[in-house]
């Protein structure tokens, strides 16, 4: 029987879910070939709001004329309507979340209109869902604890471990400046979930405080928070300092992490109480064997720690982001050991086909993901 999978995620924008569900997708036809994939990428219209608008009832017209009693959904608003017609169709349903979606869209300020469909939306995932697939314990924690839904899984995120080698990542021209520097580097979206008043206020002190004016901070990609992030950094004067690039091609972002000392993945800890983190930049980090520095929030940091990749910080605490990164700085760090753990255990554990893997074995039932 095939299984329908469902992702409304635009997957031409430079973000980690739209890295996720290309990853994903390609390879669902690897790991389950009878399995058919419609994605928000399918439909092909300019417009957007009429863009969703047909990938809806063209999502309803394939619930309605296929044979599948399986159906796997990435989150989307008003799902609860999904969940209802899927269940009057006698399907099983499993819904895959990436986040607590009440906390995303209080953090997001959307309208109370949408805050109550979200809120009804959760409701229904858990009564009317055969399984959730969270990418962290904490969703999945959340989920059980809160609604009672016992059949939660957390499903590890991943890695395109051929991408992302350091054996075959190339310098890009804009970095070769930079080669022989302690550089500091930041891959990912500028959302609202990134710390980045405490990265830049840790460069600050290692700079104008510790005397570091050699070091140089990178930031890769874009997002809302691009304007915010260039005051500050013009408001200390860190313009020398702090060199954002704006937006790259993905496949170019291996050459970028090559180039850093130490990679930060400076995440708000405010952010993750309910979700916790699985953030693809940390395993990318990884799989180009470098040391990571992450803010203490929960899971994500405890494999850091535990695995000994990394060093983790005090949410919301410039002064001891800065004693770590001064700590591989100064050589008080064994980076070569650290950069070998990291490569072998993105290999061993974090890789998509893993994931997808996973997944595949919680709708066919055998259950091999960690369930709460």
């Amino acid at each position: 029987m095939k299984t329908l999978f469902v992702f409304a995620v635009d997957t031409t924008l430079p973000r980690g879910d739209s890295t996720h569900v290309r990853e994903f997708v390609a390879h669902i036809s690897q790991e389950c070939p009878s399995s058919e994939v419609f994605t928000y990428n399918d439909v092909h219209i300019n417009s957007r709001y009429l863009r969703l608008l047909v990938f809806r009832i063209c999502l309803w017209w394939r619930y309605l004329a296929g044979v599948r009693r399986k159906v796997y959904l990435r989150y989307f608003p008003a799902i609860f309507v999904d969940m209802i017609l899927l269940k009057i169709l006698g399907c099983d349903v499993y819904v895959e979340l990436n986040a607590v979606i009440s906390d995303e869209a209080e953090d997001l300020g959307r309208s109370p209109l949408l805050r109550l469909i979200t809120s009804i939306d959760e409701k229904c995932i858990c009564a009317l869902s055969k399984a959730l697939v969270s990418v962290t314990p904490e969703i999945q924690r959340y989920y059980s604890e809160k609604y009672g839904k016992r059949e939660s899984y957390a499903v590890k995120n991943g890695v395109n471990t051929h991408l992302f080698d350091p054996a075959h990542a190339v310098l890009p021209e804009d970095m070769k400046m930079l080669q022989g520097r302690f550089v500091i580097g930041f891959v990912g979206s500028l959302s609202p979930w990134q710390d980045f008043s405490t990265l830049i206020d840790a460069v600050n002190e290692l700079v104008n405080r510790r005397g570091l004016r050699e070091l140089r901070c990178v930031i890769v990609g874009t997002g809302s928070e691009e304007p915010a992030i260039k005051e500050r950094i013009a408001s200390l004067g860190l313009e020398d300092f702090i060199i954002m690039t704006g937006r790259r091609k993905y496949e170019d972002i291996p050459g970028y992490i090559s180039l850093f000392s130490v990679a930060v993945a400076p995440l708000k800890g405010s952010r993750t109480k309910n979700t916790g983190s699985a953030a693809l930049k940390v395993f990318e980090y990884l799989a180009m064997g470098k040391p990571v520095i992450l803010a203490d929030v929960g899971s994500l940091s405890d494999i850091i720690h535990s695995q000994g990749v990394g060093l983790v910080y005090q949410s919301s605490d410039p002064t001891d982001l800065a004693d770590k990164i001064h700590d591989i700085y100064s050589g008080r760090v064994d980076i070569d050991s650290m950069s070998t753990r990291s490569r072998v255990l993105v290999e061993n554990e974090y890789s998509w086909e893993s994931s997808v893997r996973d997944t595949i074995n919680v709708i066919n039932d055998n259950h091999q993901a960690e369930c709460q």
